[in-house]
């Protein structure tokens, strides 16, 4: 797949993704978010299988700001905290960025020609914006960070993500094994998903590992019929289980906040990705950090 169409077509790239056949017959199911909470959640076996929230964040007992903007993340989160800014065409990440410098990306771009840039990776944990941020009951109800030491617990319950129009994310497995949380504050966002079958887990470590990776539509190796694509609008809350394999592509310039955790329902899948990382030797930066302590404890 070409990822260079990201900047130089980018309503043929749209056109292309939206495209690509979903054959599953997967239907992600909506819950009152008022009745999910983590006991809920193991008593009807919720998180095997992706799903979402209905009835607004502080119902999912999430916390966050509200009206928040691009550079209200800036003054809150720091403006010289420095950040990891990805190339979507490239999948790589950019020289050195702050917020301030993010901020006056996004204020000053221009619709049609600007360069799609995205941030993932801003954890905001001890900082201002932090302390507003409070991830979904279920969550907090079945994480295994807090039981952790203070001095090996992973900062990965609270990314604010930031992305403009046009970005687009490969298909990956979160760090891991990791399930996730993810609420749209504004704009949108469009996943496409597969389950983490043994055989679908056994394609994706050979595509990662690939020279023809990047030209390679992922859902083209495993096949359209372990696909499922759904789209978040402002308001949405997705749960992500363990290990499910997705890419993600953003409409419209966009805001989001989630967070990464294990959880005892899947550890197995946690175990899976973890070892499938270590057989990939995956660079350090984009493992789940302190794993092992977590687990252990």
């Amino acid at each position: 797949m070409d990822l260079s169409l990201v900047e130089n077509d980018r309503e043929g790239f749209r056109e292309l993704l939206f495209a690509k056949p979903c054959g599953s017959s997967l239907a992600v199911p909506s819950y009152n978010a008022a009745s999910v909470d983590g006991a809920w959640c193991q008593v009807n076996d919720a998180l095997a299988a992706p799903f979402l929230l209905v009835g607004g964040a502080a119902a999912a007992g999430l916390s966050l700001p509200e009206d928040i903007s691009v550079d209200d993340v800036a003054i809150l989160a720091g403006p010289d905290t420095s950040i990891p800014v990805m190339d979507a065409a490239r999948q790589d990440q950019q020289a050195a960025w702050t917020l301030r410098d993010w901020a006056a990306y996004f204020s000053q771009k221009d619709a049609a020609s600007h360069k799609v840039l995205n941030v993932l990776s801003l954890e905001v944990s001890g900082t201002r914006l932090g302390e507003r941020v409070l991830g979904p009951k279920f969550v907090r109800d079945l994480d295994w960070i807090p039981a952790a030491p203070a001095a090996c617990r992973a900062k990965v319950q609270k990314y604010c993500l930031m992305s403009a129009a046009g970005s687009f994310t490969d298909w990956h497995v979160d760090m891991g094994g990791s399930s996730v949380w993810y609420h749209v504050v504004k704009g949108a966002k469009v996943f496409w998903l597969a389950p983490p079958t043994d055989a679908n887990l056994e394609a994706y470590k050979k595509w990662i590992t690939s020279p023809d990776q990047v030209s390679t539509w992922f859902g083209d190796v495993v096949g359209d019929d372990q696909l499922t694509r759904i789209k978040l609008e402002p308001g949405s809350t997705l749960s992500l289980p363990s290990a499910w394999l997705h890419c993600v592509y953003t409409p419209e310039d966009s805001l989001v906040f989630g967070g990464n955790y294990l959880h005892t329902a899947a550890v197995a899948t946690q175990f899976a990705v973890f070892g499938l990382e270590r057989r990939c030797r995956v660079d350090d930066e984009c493992k789940f950090p302190h794993w092992l302590e977590t687990v252990a404890h």
